[in-house]
């Protein structure tokens, strides 16, 4: 069982990279939660992102605020991606 699963991962890791839009549907996309320092509360909700886990983000890119940044995104990783406003 372990050896069926190993190969299907890899099988699908290489058909996600051939294929692009494959990897979309397998890894997801990366979803945009702030935009213009306005958050985006149904986007929030639905990946399951509280304000807490915004804030956090936020503090690590050296703000404390929505509106000091131009915009927010969820990455496909689950990592917070924060941009600066220039």
């Amino acid at each position: 069982a372990t050896a069926v699963l190993i190969g299907a991962h890899a099988l699908l890791v290489h058909a996600a990279f051939w294929f692009p839009p494959l990897g979309g549907v397998l890894k997801g996309r990366p979803s945009q939660l702030v935009k213009d320092g306005e958050i985006d509360w149904r986007a929030m909700r639905r990946h399951g992102v509280g304000r807490g886990d915004l804030d956090q983000a936020l503090r690590r890119a050296g703000q404390v605020d929505t509106q000091a940044v131009q915009a927010v995104f969820l990455e496909r990783s689950g990592d917070i991606s924060v941009i600066l406003r220039a």
